[in-house]
């Protein structure tokens, strides 16, 4: 009897003990420090920046609590200005942070160029192994990994071939796009795409400038990259679409609500979620070198009715009935 009380008690202790490895299994004995290079537009405030706090969910959801297992020092944004990234890359290598955060491809970069050393994690970047940040998908080999926005360079002709579908008549159709998206001259039949770069836009005198080239143009469409410079000039940008009756296509989503006709793309937000399981991967103990890089595998379609309503259009069922979303 003795021997069994014993035994229990043992046995219950070591239960216990297993619950508390797994409660704080994510609280490690030393304070993460993680970096932020972001080139979003600064937020207004701390807690601000959607991609930083879809990061944040991602991170507790696998259990880790800031300021006691990990900090984000220092919370660094562009503010699509991507002449700063150099110095601002350097500031987290000298501020010797054990893992850079990026978002965007020039983020990535940039951090690779300023460190071969410190594990970078890509939120979302486009073309990696191009751009001789990873040698492949499946055995990245240095010290970037994480995810990429988008499955390859010729993607966002799909987008082309559905704003054709949704509106047949269009064949100019103006491409606004920054240097990381810029895109290879391609002949689709009854179409004709003149691209616009847009990565050195600063302010709206700037984004004047191009899109008063796109009426000289005379679009009858446009196309938009999913740019910083896109999100960060958005109102400006829908009430360019709406005042000139331009069917749109955005890979931005937060178009979509200002004007814009029909959005396809990854979801950006999750992606952002998606990259802490990396950075928890790196702080057990991975290598980034050895962790493949992950590619979307799915897309969002979504057709802005009110927006086909002022521009006079009906859209095709067939373009209906292949959207995730019907905005009404």
């Amino acid at each position: 009897m003795q021997g069994k009380w014993t035994f229990g008690v043992i046995f219950s202790a070591i239960l216990l003990l297993g619950s508390a490895s797994f409660n704080t299994a994510n609280s490690s004995e030393r304070l993460w420090r993680l970096g932020w290079l972001d080139q979003s537009q600064t937020p207004a405030t701390p807690d601000g920046s959607p991609n930083l706090r879809a990061f944040r969910q991602g991170m507790r959801d696998l259990g880790y609590i800031e300021t006691r297992d990990f900090v984000i020092e220092p919370r660094l944004f562009s503010d699509t200005d991507r002449s700063r990234l150099p110095g601002l890359a350097k500031e987290l290598v000298d501020a010797d942070v054990d893992i850079i955060v990026t978002v965007g491809t020039p983020t990535t970069v940039e951090a690779a160029r300023a460190t071969s050393t410190i594990p970078i994690v890509m939120t979302g970047s486009n073309d990696p192994i191009a751009r001789g940040l990873i040698t492949s998908f499946a055995h990245p080999g240095g010290n970037v990994t994480g995810v990429t926005h988008r499955p390859g360079g010729e993607f966002w002709l799909k987008g082309v071939q559905l704003l054709k579908d949704a509106v047949p008549g269009i064949n100019r159709i103006a491409v606004l796009y920054a240097d990381a998206n810029q895109p290879r001259p391609v002949s689709i039949p009854g179409l004709v795409l003149r691209a616009y770069e847009i990565g050195n836009v600063q302010n709206p005198e700037d984004l004047d400038v191009i899109l008063s080239q796109v009426l000289e143009y005379h679009a009858d469409a446009l196309f938009l990259f999913p740019e910083f410079v896109v999100a960060k000039f958005g109102n400006k940008i829908g009430e360019f679409i709406r005042a000139n009756n331009l069917p749109t296509m955005s890979e931005d989503q937060g178009l979509i609500e200002r004007g814009a006709l029909l959005y396809y793309y990854t979801d950006f937000l999750e992606l952002r979620r998606r990259a802490a399981t990396y950075v928890d991967k790196i702080i057990k103990g991975a290598k980034p070198g050895d962790l493949p890089v992950e590619q979307p595998s799915k897309f969002n379609f979504i057709v802005n009715l009110k927006a086909a309503q002022e521009l006079g259009l009906t859209i095709p069922q067939s373009i209906l009935s292949f959207a995730d979303q019907v905005m009404e």
